[in-house]
């Protein structure tokens, strides 16, 4: 098989930095991007892998199209799987179903029903409506694009025409694509009802979209019943969830018990360590008499997230600085913000609200006021050894 088509479907299965390594050790190709960590995203592989078919003059067929396309999607960027669908037409290749169904899954992505609703017409114009091996794609794109469009009424009488017309199967995937759908706990419940009868066990990926979806831990304690799921418990999407949503309702004394749980693992995720991180600002307000301890407990927070170098710092870096910021910690507010900027980590509003709080706290509203965030390109330092110069609370 022609390296560059090996490439797409490394990048197009999401292949981590090292295998893309292994296939192409070359320093010119490392160097345009992949396995650099000052290029983010799957854009920047999408772009990556379009210079290296051109550099190695391959011809682009259908199914390196349908590499392409699935990069697109997973990077949920629809101007991109346009202009794929637009130059596969130009260059004489003839556009199949599944090219259809990963131009849908890339708006459906960005909850555009309108322009998924559109491509879903064209598919079937063209004759591949009927073939059943892309109904669970185009069930899950639709499903997707009306749900995050928050369109749940029309989404579930998309599935009620699919299971009575089409005569699509319940099966795993369709009872995950509809609740992807759901944006109410009562018609969460429904499908839940549905894949019981069905005798369809639920998953990790189910109990995750589920949890993204609960609005209280009232909602979430019915699904919790289900926790024995296997794969859940190492399933990081499903703790950063939970935690989001025990922030969300300044539930810490939850939220110090998903730190307890997940304590010694390598599942805390950058998502995961700021929740928690603001659960020990949560306790410090609630509890006056435990400011002291919920500081340590964020500082060791960071600081072992932090030990496991980049990508991911800035959002429990965030965290710690608005804890700082509540307290009118300005030395430590400072010398954080000057461990980040060593990191790498970009400065902008969100961080100028954070300092400028810290320095009202502190009563210096002359600070606050002349708070700047200025663009700046720093140059990327050891992680570990900037992390020790951050000072951790003394008892």
């Amino acid at each position: 098989m022609r390296r560059s088509l090996r490439l797409l479907q490394a990048l197009s299965d999401n292949a981590c930095a090292d295998k893309i390594r292994s296939m192409f050790p070359e320093k010119s190709l490392i160097d345009v991007g992949v396995v650099d960590p000052k290029y983010k995203g799957l854009g920047v592989k999408l772009k990556f892998a379009l210079e290296v078919l051109r550099s190695e003059g391959y011809p682009c067929g259908s199914r390196t199209y349908a590499a392409l396309l699935k990069i697109a999607a997973a990077a949920r960027n629809p101007s991109i799987a346009e202009g794929l669908l637009q130059e596969m037409q130009q260059t004489g290749v003839e556009p199949l179903g599944v090219h259809y169904v990963l131009t849908m899954s890339a708006f459906a992505s960005r909850g555009d029903a309108e322009n998924t609703q559109k491509y879903w017409v064209k598919l079937r114009r063209k004759g591949f409506g009927r073939d059943k091996q892309l109904h669970d794609g185009i069930f899950a794109a639709l499903m997707k694009a009306y749900g995050r469009a928050g369109d749940e009424k029309t989404a579930f009488q998309i599935a009620k025409s699919f299971f009575q017309i089409e005569k699509l199967p319940v099966t795993t995937h369709t009872v995950l694509s509809m609740y992807t759908a759901c944006n109410t706990y009562e018609k969460m419940r429904q499908v839940l009802e549905l894949q019981t009868k069905h005798k369809i066990p639920l998953n990790a990926k189910m109990l995750v979209v589920i949890t993204q979806k609960c609005e209280s831990s009232e909602q979430m304690s019915y699904f919790l019943n289900f926790m024995q799921v296997p794969g859940l418990q190492e399933n990081k999407f499903f703790w950063s969830a939970l935690a989001t949503l025990y922030v969300t309702e300044g539930n810490y004394r939850a939220l110090d018990d998903v730190a307890t749980h997940l304590s010694g693992t390598n599942i805390i995720n950058a998502s995961i360590c700021s929740s928690l991180i603001k659960g020990c600002q949560l306790r410090a307000e609630a509890e006056p008499s435990e400011v002291t301890d919920s500081l340590e407990k964020a500082e060791a927070l960071f600081q072992s997230f932090g030990g496991l170098g980049l990508p991911g710092l800035q959002l429990p870096g965030y965290a710690l600085l608005t804890f700082y910021a509540s307290r009118g910690m300005v030395e430590k507010m400072e010398s954080l913000r000057a461990s980040l900027r060593d990191l790498g980590i970009s400065e902008g509003q969100q961080l100028a609200e954070i300092l400028e709080k810290g320095y009202l706290a502190a009563g210096d509203a002359s600070a606050a006021a002349s708070v700047t965030i200025e663009e700046y390109k720093p140059a990327l330092s050891d992680v570990n050894a900037v992390l020790q110069n951050i000072p951790a609370s003394k008892k």
